[in-house]
């Protein structure tokens, strides 16, 4: 007869979310995401949050991921080493939040004008994923750190989130639509793929 304490032996343990992977003396911690479209491990040490994702095929065994972390930790450190050193500005940091809804609310009204839209809210955060974001409901979200870039880079992010309201989507009609409101539409993608991780050094570290 198995008592409660054997039982427990059989159950299934929660996957831990993070791993920590040792080399010469560093503990990197690695965050381990699950993903059903994943053939094969990947690593990779994202600027803005300035931590290491190692995504798994959802059958994977973990041993299997916790391996493959281990042969790539000289990788990490050299990575995690290149990261650019944070820039801290407080506490000019709320000034900059401030600035930041002024002229992207200021150019949020001129593209919906132009474009025959009206945005039922603008919302001005520290997002790290995305620089703008468009609700099904009509509401705006903004990255503040794009007072950071240049001029034209936030106005092409006003202009791109309020072609949304139009097509929520990224269909060809959406990019005629954006290109011919925002001519530097091109530019300003260019710019953000080149410069736009280092957005995220400035200010106070996340915890």
């Amino acid at each position: 007869m198995k008592t409660p304490g054997m039982l427990r032996l059989f159950e299934r343990q929660p996957e831990p979310a993070h791993l920590d992977i040792t080399h010469n003396g560093e503990v990197y911690r690695v965050a381990l995401k699950r993903s059903p479209r994943s053939r094969r491990f990947t690593l990779r040490v994202r600027t803005a949050t300035r931590d290491v994702l190692l995504t798994a095929p959802t059958r994977a065994p973990l041993k299997a991921a916790r391996e493959f972390a281990e042969r790539h930790s000289a990788w990490i450190g050299v990575r995690l080493a290149r990261l650019p050193h944070l820039v801290a500005f407080e506490p000019s940091a709320d000034f900059l939040k401030r600035e930041a809804g002024k002229d992207i609310e200021a150019a949020v009204k001129r593209y919906a004008k132009a474009i025959g839209a009206t945005p039922k809210r603008i919302a001005v955060r520290d997002t790290v994923s995305r620089w703008g974001s468009c609700s099904s409901t009509g509401g705006l979200s903004f990255s503040w750190r794009l007072i950071l870039a240049p001029p034209f880079v936030l106005d092409y992010l006003a202009a791109h989130e309020v072609a949304h309201l139009i097509h929520l989507n990224h269909s060809p009609r959406y990019w005629t639509l954006l290109r011919r409101a925002c001519p530097d539409t091109d530019r300003a993608e260019n710019w953000l793929k080149v410069h736009g991780a280092s957005l995220h050094r400035f200010g106070a570290a996340r915890g």
